[in-house]
């Protein structure tokens, strides 16, 4: 399995939410990304599976934040 700039990107953020950690804040990252082989993605589309939703969310307080990962190429 190849990796994107952005893997790296992701787990430094996640690593640095999981250090930091702050009360009543829930994260999750959203795995859209990154090649699928056609079956793959047909699976992935029937079970709602969007493009462009962003990479991580994060709730907090009621509210919903979202990032999306960009690396340099990416940008």
């Amino acid at each position: 399995m190849r990796r994107s700039p952005e893997d790296a990107i992701q787990r430094a953020v996640v690593q640095h939410y999981q250090q930091r950690r702050a009360p009543r804040v829930f994260m999750f990252s959203v795995p859209n990304g990154g090649y699928r082989r056609a079956i793959e993605a047909a699976i992935m589309s029937g079970t709602g599976t969007v493009a462009g939703v962003p990479d991580m969310i994060w709730i907090k307080d009621g509210r919903v934040h979202a990032l999306e990962l960009k690396g340099q190429a990416g940008a």
